[in-house]
């Protein structure tokens, strides 16, 4: 999965919709932005990914988007991101 986000919108992409080479070897856009954006505040790659506010409290991820270069969805986003663990 490939989770990014600008501080107003976030976007969640299967990562094997992506090329493996893409725009004459300058890199895969992941993420359109929308109006008033203009940097990624995060990007992380991984599976099962989990959302949390700098505090440790838990914030809900949207759903996927199968649009690999598509803008994400108005949400302010979680300020990290890391694997879902569960214990037993």
């Amino acid at each position: 999965m490939v989770v990014t986000a600008t501080g107003s919108s976030v976007k969640m992409t299967p990562f094997e919709l992506y090329p493996a080479k893409g725009r004459a070897t300058g890199g895969v856009r992941t993420h359109r932005f929308l109006k008033g954006e203009t940097r990624l505040m995060l990007a992380w790659v991984g599976s099962r990914p989990a959302g949390s506010a700098t505090n440790g409290t838990a914030v809900e991820l949207p759903e996927v988007d199968p649009r690999r270069d598509g803008s994400g969805t108005a949400h302010p986003g979680p300020d990290v991101v890391g694997h879902l663990i569960e214990r037993g």
